[in-house]
This record gives C-alpha cells, structure tokens and sequence, in this order.
C-alpha cells in the first residue's frame, strides 16, 4: 500500500497545472488585401520566423519564437486571460515593421489548466 500511495504522490507532483494554447498566423498580401498561405508568404515577404509575447492578466509574461513556415506554434502557459503581441523577424534577427502594426495584438482570451486548448489568431501585414 505504501509502495502504490508513493507512486500516486509522484504522479501528481509531476504534472502540470499549465494550460495549452495554439497560436497560428497567417499573411495579408499588402497590394491585395488577399489572404496569402504561410507556405508562400515566409519567402515572399523574407520572413524567417514570428515572435510572440504574452501577458496574462495578473502580470505573467512569456516569449517564443517559431519558424514562420510551420503556420502555427503550440505552448503552455498559466492559466488566465492571456493577450499576445506578434513580430515578424527576417534571417538576421531583425523584426519587420508590419503595415498595419495595430492588428498584431491578439486576446484577451482564457487559457485554463482542464479545458480545451485555446485558439489565437493573427493575420501578418508585411510591408510591400
């Protein structure tokens, strides 16, 4: 009995009481205004990878950057109310400013430790 009461202590002390999200993006042709597929925007626009910060709602913050070609990156976090602000970077580390700088914030939205993964989405409006 004691040998199964350990065992139950420290499954529970490894586990994490994070909630998951999934952050993805997507481009905004800036001569269009079309919707242009990861797959085809990183190059065109030359962009290496996105950048990520985050708040919640109690004053956490986390960073992340992923490759921009996969579309999308997956996290833990806290739970809370979390906002995000994205940054497109080029193969030299430097951010590219956004024509439309104001649509790079995305949330409020509620990340919880036993509910679904939470959705983030951000449309990326890289200059001509």
């Amino acid at each position: 009995m004691a040998l199964g009461l350990c065992a139950a202590v420290l499954a529970v002390a490894s586990c994490s009481q994070n909630g998951s999200y999934r952050l993805s993006w997507v481009f905004v042709d800036p001569a269009t205004a079309t919707e242009v597929s990861t797959a085809t925007g990183c190059g065109r626009y030359h962009v290496d990878s996105i950048m990520a910060m985050g708040t919640d709602d109690v004053g956490d913050g986390q960073q992340l950057v992923a490759l921009c070609t996969s579309g999308w990156v997956t996290a833990d976090a806290p739970p809370g109310t979390w906002s995000f602000s994205v940054q497109m970077v080029n193969s030299q580390g430097a951010l590219i400013a956004s024509t439309m700088s104001d649509k790079m914030m995305i949330g409020p939205q509620a990340i919880t430790s036993d509910g679904p993964q939470a959705q983030f989405s951000v449309s990326l409006f890289p200059p001509q």
